[in-house]
């Protein structure tokens, strides 16, 4: 269940999300079918918030293959310092209240329905990921941004960060969706 994190160099955000990453691959692999892809009013199946969190983790770990001179052409520089991991999923909760929801690409729609199809695409989005944070610099990590649908232009920290907190938030939201699939079923 997601908690607290202290998180901020390189290796505690590698640590962080390798655990959310196993925590969500290890849910999924445990649930059934049917489970996985029942429907509950209009909120996520738990296959569309895996599907979510799957289309919201990959261009994360594409921007690591955009060389610093593309980013800074594309999305500008910095003109703060990180924000902490607290301040950064403070800010999500903020606009989140506020109205904030997934929209576009971020929107599930699964179109290949098989989820041992969907664990494969997020085991090899966490390993691509993590091997290529392990190739960045620490201090890089705080001299580009990127764009993020809810929070506008952050930095890759941030990113980082996000998809931590990102992933063990939809982590609760599965589990809180089983529970209640499994009461319905009762």
């Amino acid at each position: 269940m997601h908690r607290t994190l202290s998180i901020y160099d390189k290796e505690s955000i590698i640590d962080a999300t390798h655990d959310a990453f196993q925590q969500v691959a290890h849910f999924v692999a445990e649930i059934d079918e049917e489970d996985f892809f029942a429907a509950r009013g209009e909120k996520w199946s738990i296959a569309e918030n895996f599907e979510h969190l799957i289309r919201a983790a990959e261009p994360v770990a594409k921007v690591f293959l955009i060389p610093g001179i593309g980013l800074k052409y594309y999305f500008g520089k910095p003109n703060r310092p990180s924000r902490t991991y607290a301040g950064l999923v403070q800010r999500y909760e903020e606009r989140l209240s506020a109205g904030g929801q997934a929209s576009g690409r971020y929107v599930p729609q699964i179109k290949n329905p098989h989820k041992k199809a969907m664990l494969d695409r997020w085991t090899t989005i966490e390993h691509k990921l993590t091997k290529r944070i392990q190739k960045w610099d620490d201090k890089k990590l705080d001299n580009y941004i990127v764009p993020h649908p809810l929070l506008g232009k952050i930095l890759i920290r941030e990113a980082l960060f996000f998809t931590v907190f990102h992933t063990f938030h939809h982590l609760k939201a599965m589990k809180k969706h089983k529970i209640i699939v499994t009461i319905q079923q009762a």
